[in-house]
């Protein structure tokens, strides 16, 4: 039976590779994706195209933020993240031309 292993005792993590960029990306593709079914749901309710449309951008810039930071917010917590020792420290090797 394995131990638990406290990250923040025990090991030095690696840091997420996850850069704002990335984070900003990810946060606009899926706001993207679900302000289309906040649209499709604003129309079923609404039946107004331009309710509808000033519905879905003011909660996709509201979403788009708090995904962000939530995003962010997560980036910093060890909870949930692999913190075995023998591979925390350890880099993939990458593999070369043969």
């Amino acid at each position: 039976m394995r131990s638990a292993v406290n990250c923040l005792e025990k090991t030095i993590m690696r840091p997420d590779p996850s850069t704002p960029h990335r984070t900003i990306i990810k946060a606009v593709t899926w706001e993207t994706v679900s302000t289309l079914a906040t649209f499709g749901v604003a129309w079923l309710m609404f039946e107004s195209l331009g309710v509808c449309i000033t519905f879905a951008v003011i909660t996709f810039l509201m979403k788009l933020i708090l995904f962000y930071g939530h995003e962010r917010l997560w980036h910093q917590l060890a909870w949930g993240k692999n913190c075995n020792p023998d591979t925390v420290n350890s880099a993939p090797k990458k593999r070369g031309r043969r």
